[in-house]
């Protein structure tokens, strides 16, 4: 039998647990309610073999190892490349004859001395080890060029690609293009007809005995001094060209543009006093005549169509007679 100590107990302890609330369940996540030496599991990362991979992580895997046709490429470039290599460092060989008129190209795989084009254009794709020389023509050098020289073009354009290696100079001779007015035009024949009247009459005065001598040749037979001038130019602009080019002759090609140069400055001023002498009226000095003759060519010269022509056979007649009297010296030869 319980005694009344033992159901005054009971009793109290059933009254205080009802009256009390309940614990609060913990939530997902938080350890709040957890005690402070509760020990906490943390699930374990799933292994890297049992996580999913993409298509993206697989990637580099997969580009790592080159396929066969780009391991092929690659091989190709670099034998390419060692060919080139050789090529480079051998001995160049000299090019092929220059034809007027054509086109020149430096193939890849060649080392030349030199590139010269007379009236046409040079496109360098492999090794020169001298100058590349455009005459009325562009150079242009390609990616894989390597030129140990100038570069020159009279008369053209100089492109040059980023990747190629040229070690000299670029030098490009070629008059601006804009459209000219006609006042401008005017004004330059006009000048040009001043200044060749300046020169001739200023030829006459330093040398008056020279210049008759030149205008006694004239007389003769015009025709002929136009023919021989023709030959003696052409032949000095190729011959002094291609002494400038070679580099060890350039004096000799230096001094045969001057004597050209010379010739035609000495006959022009004979020419023109022919022409002045020529015209009817009452005969003038010498120096008057050679202004009358400057005059009348340098309008002739200046005439659309006709103009250069005139140009031409004057500055022809000017460098055979002044080549064959001596620039002046020996009198008419009695042809």
């Amino acid at each position: 039998m319980i005694g009344p100590s033992w159901t005054w107990a009971v009793v109290s302890a059933a009254v205080v647990g009802a009256t009390e609330p309940a614990p609060a369940s913990p939530e997902a996540g938080s350890t709040d309610a957890l005690p402070l030496d509760a020990p906490v599991s943390v699930p374990d990362a799933p292994s890297e073999a049992a996580q999913p991979r993409s298509s993206a992580d697989a990637a580099p895997e997969l580009s790592a190892v080159p396929a066969e046709p780009e391991v092929e490429h690659l091989q190709a470039r670099l034998a390419e490349l060692e060919a080139r290599l050789q090529r480079i460092e051998g001995k160049p060989v000299a090019p092929p004859h220059p034809s007027v008129g054509a086109d020149l190209v430096v193939p890849v795989d060649a080392h030349w001395s030199e590139a010269v084009a007379w009236s046409g254009d040079v496109t360098v794709h492999g090794a020169v080890s001298g100058p590349v020389v455009a005459v009325g023509g562009d150079v242009w050098v390609g990616p894989d060029a390597r030129v140990e020289g100038h570069l020159l073009s009279l008369g053209g354009e100089i492109q040059v690609h980023p990747d190629a290696v040229v070690h000299g100079d670029r030098v490009g001779l070629n008059a601006p293009q804009h459209e000219v007015g006609w006042l401008e035009a005017m004004a330059r024949r006009l000048s040009m007809i001043l200044g060749m009247g300046a020169m001739v009459v200023l030829g006459v005065n330093l040398a008056e005995d020279r210049t008759r001598n030149v205008a006694d040749t004239l007389r003769q037979t015009p025709g002929w001094y136009v023919v021989g001038g023709g030959v003696l130019a052409l032949s000095t602009v190729v011959a002094g060209s291609a002494a400038v080019v070679s580099v060890v002759a350039a004096p000799l090609g230096l001094a045969l543009f001057a004597a050209l140069g010379l010739a035609w400055a000495v006959g022009v001023a004979g020419v023109c006093r022919w022409v002045g002498d020529s015209l009817p009226g009452p005969q003038a000095r010498p120096w008057a005549s050679a202004l009358v003759g400057a005059v009348v060519l340098g309008g002739l010269t200046a005439l659309p169509g006709i103009g250069p022509l005139v140009a031409v056979v004057v500055g022809l007649a000017a460098v055979g007679a002044g080549a064959v009297s001596r620039l002046g010296k020996r009198t008419a030869l009695d042809i």
